[in-house]
């Protein structure tokens, strides 16, 4: 998974609860292609008919997530939510999974893995 790395003046937000401490993100990109090669030809063309993303955060701050969105991260069944980064631009999202970690000794974070909604 590529990491996505915010500039100085970046923040990432979530339904507008901006998550203090995080500065990266991992997203990765997942395509499903069909294959348009023609018998006679030496080379392949596929076209892509569908695009799946995932994207990974890691919230820091206990607070900004126990008191605002930890509630609607843990929805079932899981709610849209808009993640959005300062000067650039919002995406829907819909969180997957959810899970503890410890990526610093005595640092409790939460991973939270999103898919984007997609308009059915």
């Amino acid at each position: 998974m590529p990491t996505v790395r915010l500039g100085r003046d970046q923040q990432i937000s979530l339904d507008g609860v901006v998550l203090e401490g995080t500065r990266e993100f991992d997203f990765d990109i997942d395509m499903q292609t069909h294959d348009v090669t023609s018998w006679w030809h030496g080379w392949k063309s596929t076209l892509p008919v569908a695009a799946d993303v995932t994207i990974r955060l890691l919230i820091y701050w206990g607070d900004t997530y126990g008191t605002n969105i930890g509630s609607k991260l843990n929805k079932h069944p899981p709610e849209r939510m808009d993640m959005s980064i300062t000067n650039v631009g919002f995406a829907p999202c819909v969180p997957t999974k959810v899970s503890i970690k410890t990526p610093i000794d005595g640092v409790m974070a939460w991973d939270v893995t999103m898919k984007l909604w997609t308009y059915d």
